[in-house]
């Protein structure tokens, strides 16, 4: 039975075959969607303790058969908490709230406002090093824990002065922060040689306050504030010119992750010597759970990252470009690939993704769901319909550029042409409902894009595909006489 399997877990894929039931997605609070291994020692299938056994490992989370990672000689540390993962993020409120340690007493001060740590963790606060950068008013509370915490300095020789940064952006996310910042604090992760990167890209909510006031449980923290917002891309590029590991990844802020998935993908990294790793990851919409795929194959091996963009036809690595789902080298950084276009507001990772996988080296997907993505916010910046969506047309310009460049352009040009034709016919349904201003400047913006390319590979691309998307982009094509000659032959 074809299944996705990790190391504590398996879950049925929708497209397993010989007449399994389909799981589409992930449903909270239920084990009906878990098929866990039950091959204990000295129990027979239908011996009344292997129900009991059942029990036991399901409230465990734990298993005894081997992982993927194991099967292909990757020593990966198996991805605890699954359960919970599946079911719920790790939830702040539903347990007693715990405040921050002062920096100066140590004793334990008022409870947070909305911030309150799991009694689990409460061990784990310690004296931190704290630098608090870019604040715009004259006594934040940042700059207080400057004054009063001693900076952070370099643990350890080497060039790298931590095995991780981790960097993570956020605006107006005060009401999910504490489950991210929870979940970062479970990563099996040595906090001393941890870096954690927060970015405030001017929030208007108590991000700041949350941000201050949960830097006590770090070791290792900097805080960068933005008087005014400059958009996800540049906020991840201040925290990469803050980053000062040996390897970086990132978190959006209303975001969290599975206990110990950052410490998988760092044993995973390590291991196999590769430029960077991608993994899976679970898209949350209001109470759903469905698992995403990175679309590749192979797993847990060394492969080119170039090996990742085609074919042309298929949903490949270059399709899946969320800079959460994954880690990555610092090599990457110091050469500019893990940089995002500077000024983008949306779809700053789509030339990027390229970037990386054709200039990237080598990478790996590894089994490692452990990223959950939520879906469907309503402040979030996806679902507002103005100006800030037209990124995309100068995000596939710099696509098509970096293609250009390259020597096997030939090769490569089809697929960008063809990501290009979906992405547009996707858009300009969206912009349907649009004001006629909004949608002229939609039209003119992407025809130029259009008149850039080769016009034998567009209409070759444009010929071969649906009539849905040919009937939607038309508009933006080039040559239009000819292309509707060619379509009614």
């Amino acid at each position: 039975m074809a299944a996705l399997r990790h190391s504590r877990y398996s879950v049925r894929d929708p497209r397993s075959p010989r007449g399994v039931p389909p799981v589409r997605e992930l449903q909270p609070h239920t084990g009906d969607h878990l098929r866990l291994p039950l091959r204990s020692r000295g129990i027979s299938h239908g011996s009344p303790q292997r129900r009991h056994r059942r029990r036991r490992i399901l409230h465990a989370g734990q298993a005894d058969e081997p992982s993927a990672a194991a099967r292909c000689r990757v020593p990966l540390r198996p991805l605890r908490g699954v359960l919970p993962l599946l079911q719920a993020p790790p939830s702040h409120e539903a347990r007693p709230a715990r405040a921050p340690a002062s920096p100066t007493t140590g004793k334990p001060g008022p409870s947070a406002r909305g911030a309150g740590c799991p009694s689990r963790i409460g061990h784990r606060l310690r004296r931190p090093a704290v630098r608090c950068l870019g604040s715009d008013t004259a006594e934040s509370r940042s700059q207080q824990c400057l004054r009063e915490v001693e900076e952070v300095t370099d643990p350890g020789a080497g060039s790298a002065a931590f095995d991780l940064s981790v960097i993570v952006p956020s605006k107006n996310c005060a009401p999910y922060l504490p489950t991210a910042l929870t979940s970062l604090l479970d990563q099996d992760l040595d906090l001393g040689r941890t870096q954690f990167i927060f970015v405030n890209d001017g929030s208007t909510d108590d991000t700041a306050e949350l941000l201050d006031e949960w830097a006590t449980r770090f070791d290792h923290v900097e805080i960068i504030s933005n008087g005014t917002a400059v958009g996800l891309a540049d906020g991840r590029n201040l925290g990469l010119d803050a980053a000062r590991g040996e390897h970086i990844a990132f978190l959006d802020g209303d975001d969290w992750l599975a206990p110990g998935h950052l410490a998988v993908l760092l044993e995973a990294i390590r291991s196999l010597g590769t430029d960077f790793v991608r993994c899976d990851h679970i898209r949350v919409t209001g109470k759903r759970r469905e698992l995403r795929r990175a679309p590749m194959a192979v797993r847990n091996v060394p492969i080119p990252a170039r090996a990742g963009i085609l074919p042309v036809d298929q949903t490949t690595l270059v399709d899946y470009p969320f800079a959460w789902a994954g880690m990555f080298h610092r090599r990457l950084a110091d050469t500019g690939l893990l940089r995002f276009p500077s000024g983008f507001m949306t779809a700053e990772d789509r030339p990027w993704i390229w970037d990386l996988h054709l200039n990237g080296g080598t990478c790996a997907v590894i089994d490692s769901p452990g990223v959950c993505y939520r879906r469907g916010l309503s402040d979030s910046l996806s679902q507002v319909l103005d100006e800030r969506q037209l990124y995309f047309i100068p995000a596939f310009g710099k696509i098509f550029d970096v293609v250009r460049r390259d020597a096997d352009r030939d090769l490569f040009l089809l697929k960008a042409i063809r990501n290009w034709l979906a992405i547009l016919e996707h858009q300009a349904k969206r912009f349907d409902t649009a004001p006629w201003q909004l949608r002229r400047q939609f039209s003119t913006e992407a025809q130029a894009i259009s008149d850039s390319l080769p016009w034998e590979v567009l209409k070759t691309v444009l010929l071969e595909s649906s009539r849905d998307r040919r009937t939607a982009v038309l508009q933006m094509m080039p040559h239009r006489a000819e292309l509707i000659q060619e379509l009614i032959r």
